[in-house]
């Protein structure tokens, strides 16, 4: 897997390349599953490798490509020469079948990335690209992209709720085919307000089938550039262990300020409850991630839309849901989608697995609705 990174000068601007990095941080600390190959490109007018292809299997190994995330912005936005770099990195390193690239950009890339499409150069090389549109501005042609090689396009507002861009990552990943290791589950991702007056509670259920690599992270608004304005805490279930700042689990990065506690061993099953006061402004982002304890694996979701196209009024845009442990569905449960639209707008619906309107099947763990109101 190939990270391609948009480090233009309009990256600059809004802490975009910060909030990139503190994104790319969680992503590759404590999602990417062991035993899986990641190189880093980043691009601007040009195309720079700043990590060769590593197999992580090692703290050490994360740690070497964390390293190589920078937030110097500058230059114009060559996406396409950013693929090709990609490519090459691929081909140096046992060939690109079954590799998946993430792109990321928020500006225009002209015909560079046109051309790198149209002249096939992505055409029977096994090869899957998601995109990540970072804001309204991105360039219209990263979609073709992901269609072109069978990815997926996501969309990152850039609003301070929204949590699509960690998201995406923790996606991305999950769908590529060459993942060796267990893939960490994601039991929740959002964003919250905290002040330093009133510490504001959270809680998070464990299921007995997950425990492994616990991992609590906490990441402080982007205009936070000092250690020690956030204060959490983490409790166990039994409510007899308190995780703090003393805990050996626990670290603040020197550059990114993400607050990570990892608990240790296998975390008990039950209620864990977490506590974040915030001494600057802004919503604090919380991502909690554990791996299945067995190879049987937890539950997990599985989200999707009918079409990433829709033709207004005529086309029927459906959400989709599948929750599943291992092979087998998961039912009868209460299934929200909240949908993030431009204009940093969020709508939420009820998903349904009852066999009725745009649901196919009963009780198979697909929940559906039709997304209303569609412009």
């Amino acid at each position: 897997m190939v990270l391609v990174l948009d480090k233009s000068g309009s990256m600059g601007s809004n802490n975009r390349l910060f909030v990139l990095a503190q994104a790319a941080y969680k992503f590759i600390i404590s999602t990417v599953p062991d035993g899986v190959e990641l190189g880093i490109i980043m691009f601007d007018s040009r195309a720079t490798i700043v990590h060769q292809m590593r197999q992580i299997t090692s703290v050490k190994d994360r740690e070497s490509l964390v390293a190589s995330l920078h937030s110097n912005s500058g230059g114009g936005t060559a996406i396409g020469t950013g693929v090709e770099k990609a490519l090459e990195l691929l081909q140096s390193n046992g060939g690109t079948v079954g590799s998946k690239l993430l792109v990321l950009s928020d500006g225009q890339d002209g015909n560079n990335l046109d051309n790198v499409i149209d002249v096939g150069t992505l055409d029977n090389i096994g090869i899957v690209a998601d995109v990540i549109a970072f804001s309204t501005s991105a360039a219209t042609n990263l979609e073709r992209l992901a269609d072109r090689t069978g990815g997926t396009a996501f969309f990152y507002s850039e609003d301070e709720s929204s949590t699509a861009l960690d998201d995406a990552f923790s996606r991305s990943v999950g769908g590529n085919t060459n993942c060796v290791g267990t893939q960490p589950v994601e039991i929740k991702s959002e964003k919250v307000s905290a002040a330093s007056s009133v510490p504001t509670q959270g809680h998070v259920f464990l299921d007995s089938s997950l425990g492994k690599s616990t991992t609590f992270m906490f990441t402080p608004p982007p205009s936070v550039r000092t250690r020690g304005l956030l204060v959490v805490t983490v409790t166990s279930p039994d409510g007899r262990t308190t995780f703090t700042s003393a805990s050996p689990g626990y670290l603040e990065h020197s550059i990114f300020f993400v607050i990570s506690i990892v608990i240790p061993s296998v975390a008990a099953a039950g209620q864990w409850k977490y506590s974040i006061q915030n001494s600057g402004a802004g919503k604090v982002g919380v991502n909690i991630r554990s791996s299945p304890v067995s190879n049987s694996g937890g539950i997990t979701l599985r989200a999707w839309v009918n079409k990433l196209n829709i033709n207004v009024p005529a086309d029927t845009s459906i959400v989709y849901a599948e929750v599943s442990k291992g092979y087998s569905p998961v039912i009868e449960l209460q299934v929200k989608a909240t949908i993030e639209l431009p204009g940093k707008k969020f709508i939420t619906i009820d998903l349904y697995d009852n066999g009725i309107g745009s649901d196919n099947f009963k009780d198979d763990g697909v929940y559906s609705n039709f997304f209303p109101n569609v412009s």
